[in-house]
């Protein structure tokens, strides 16, 4: 199916991207249900989105210097594997400080969006504008359709708006 190098990257990167969109998109329409779930009030209830951005923005640097050190493949995959531990913790958190832990774990997960674009400046010198635009495209509109879709989900569980994830 890939024919080569290249291919098998723009996958993997564009897969990594749907999967923070969708997460970073999905958020809003559920945090109602989230906060009656757990029985947190307004200014407790924002800590879901401070979580993930506080961690985001911390591991960012750190993560940067390790794929310098250890490759980008690699650490693109510790990031992905941590932001899939952090959608479990959160998908099936029984607790409001447990969900808390998860939004932590993939913010440092998150930092997958931010490698993308430099792995894409490693491998793609003449093509790069093109794809950065399509990369572009494809999580606005990942951005415009999933609150959509959260809020069909919510209908029947909040913990199914992050199950969705675990399968990209």
């Amino acid at each position: 199916m890939f024919k080569n190098l290249r291919t098998k990257i723009l996958a993997v990167i564009f897969a990594g991207a749907i999967l923070i969109a969708i997460d970073g998109s999905t958020i809003s329409p559920i945090l109602e249900s989230i906060q009656h779930s757990f029985g947190v009030d307004e200014a407790v209830i924002t800590w879901i989105f401070n979580m993930e951005i506080l961690f985001l923005l911390l591991s960012t640097p750190i993560m940067a210097k390790l794929s310098d050190k250890y490759g980008r493949k690699n650490i693109y995959v510790i990031n992905a594997l941590l932001f899939l531990v952090g959608t479990i913790i959160v998908a099936f958190s029984q607790s409001f400080e447990i969900l808390l832990i998860g939004r932590a774990l993939q913010g440092v997960g998150a930092v997958l969006s931010v490698l993308a674009i430099t792995i894409i400046g490693d491998y793609f010198d003449e093509t790069r504008g093109t794809i950065l635009g399509a990369f572009g495209l494809m999580i606005a509109l990942v951005y415009a359709f999933s609150p959509a879709i959260s809020g069909f989900l919510i209908t029947f569980s909040w913990h199914l708006v992050f199950v969705i994830n675990i399968p990209v």
